[in-house]
């Protein structure tokens, strides 16, 4: 339980030291012809979320998920990379939605048969992140159901 609480500190403590050192606006992201705009929050959850699920992953699998603490910690990783999946997968929707509605308006217009391949390879992106989010929640809701059936245990 002790070094579960370390882990967990060590992680706020980097998460807080973000939120400080990027200031009062987000972080500004240019890819190619597209502008995003991170806040502080989403930022946050991008670096923290996989360092806290794989870090308490691995505790757990040492472990062999016997721990409720580490298993907490585990939930709360994989619930910050589900909504890292969820978000990115929002984010391919909207990106393929703009990009079929507007090829006309591209330097170089595409064939149809162009557009089609690529609204077919962005719906299996799409397909994959949704895919893995639900893998994500899967995996939430295993995770509690036995940290439930330890606590139950226990008592």
């Amino acid at each position: 339980m002790k070094k579960d609480i370390i882990i967990f500190a060590i992680l706020t403590l980097a998460a807080t030291l973000i939120l400080f050192i990027v200031g009062q606006s987000g972080i500004d992201i240019q890819l190619h012809d597209t502008y995003i705009e991170l806040d502080k929050i989403s930022l946050v959850v991008l670096i923290i979320g996989p360092l806290t699920f794989l870090a308490f992953l691995l505790l757990a699998l040492t472990r062999k998920f016997m721990t409720t603490w580490t298993n907490t910690g585990l939930i709360i990783g994989l619930c910050m990379v589900s909504l890292i999946f969820f978000r990115t997968a929002l984010f391919q929707s909207s990106y393929r939605d703009h990009m079929r509605d507007n090829f006309e308006l591209s330097v170089l217009p595409l064939p149809t048969a162009d557009r089609e391949r690529f609204v077919n390879e962005m719906n299996n992106r799409i397909m994959l992140t949704w895919g893995l989010f639900g893998i994500c929640i899967a995996g939430v809701g295993l995770t509690g159901f036995w940290t439930y059936k330890l606590l139950t245990n226990e008592k």
